[in-house]
């Protein structure tokens, strides 16, 4: 038998095929494009487009903020997306098998979740009266590891 063959077969019984892959990273795309289209939606609620050409905003440390703002909005709101399909994997996973490793990592997101939704910076001043300028944002690049290791983990989920 050809090294092809057995490769093949080891893809069968294993559960996989060829180009199932491309399947899990195509919903980790979907997910990480529906979050920042909702993270951009979200931050043009709050701040409409027409402020964002009011010269006040366009120069100085109120403009940082208002960029800073909008960065961290969608880089929150792709990294909830990502928990969010995390967990729908998860549970499914659970109901399936009933196994306590699934229902310890349903319980894992379920915590990933709200500090991700209580650090949101739109839900922050509902549950705290701290200035928001002076709450200590996480970095974006800290966001974006973040996000970059939710997408590897939903990848690695599907396949």
């Amino acid at each position: 038998m050809s090294n092809d063959q057995d490769q093949n077969k080891g893809q069968e019984r294993n559960g996989t095929k060829a180009g199932h892959g491309h399947a899990g990273i195509l919903i980790v795309l979907v997910v990480v494009l529906v979050g920042a289209v909702v993270g951009i939606l979200t931050f043009l609620l709050i701040i409409p487009p027409s402020f964002l050409f009011l010269p006040i905003l366009r120069e100085g440390r109120l403009a940082a903020l208002v960029t800073f703002l909008a960065v961290h909005i969608i880089l929150s709101t792709i990294s909830i997306s990502l928990v969010i399909a995390l967990l729908v994997v998860y549970v499914k996973t659970y109901r399936q098998t009933k196994a306590n490793f699934a229902l310890g990592l349903v319980i894992v997101l379920l915590s990933l979740l709200l500090q991700n939704l209580l650090t949101y910076p739109l839900i922050h001043p509902l549950i705290d009266s701290t200035p928001l300028e002076s709450t200590g944002f996480t970095s974006p690049v800290a966001d974006i590891f973040q996000i970059v290791a939710y997408a590897v983990f939903l990848y690695l989920s599907l396949e």
